[in-house]
């Protein structure tokens, strides 16, 4: 359940999120900005842990393309210990429709943990 304050976090997450898909979009540097967000969203899943593991799982084909192993394997661990239905869905998602077989194929061996 989100509180007042989280409303603020979550606008300064949205905020560095577009940032992010903006410079990576048009090649500019943003590896130091994947890291500080992914550092927010960790914060953030204290007090919604299912929106946060769903922007998570938004942020790792950025990850990944930047070869942030660090932050992608954070993304993995956290998906992996939270599988609440939201999550799930999310994932099966991104399984069915990402652009990329590749990425698809890591959200299916997700999806397929126990």
């Amino acid at each position: 359940m989100r509180v007042k304050n989280d409303d603020s976090e979550m606008a300064r997450i949205d905020v560095a999120f577009a940032k992010i898909r903006h410079d990576f979009a048009t090649g500019q540097a943003c590896e130091t900005e994947v890291s500080q967000l992914m550092d927010s969203l960790e914060q953030f899943a204290q007090a919604d842990c299912d929106t946060a593991c769903r922007l998570m799982a938004d942020l790792w084909p950025v990850a990944s393309a930047l070869f942030k192993h660090d932050v992608c394997d954070a993304i993995d661990l956290w998906i992996t210990d939270h599988r609440s239905p939201a999550v799930l869905a999310k994932l099966r998602d991104l399984a069915a429709s990402h652009p990329d077989a590749e990425i698809r194929g890591h959200w299916q061996g997700l999806l397929n943990i126990k």
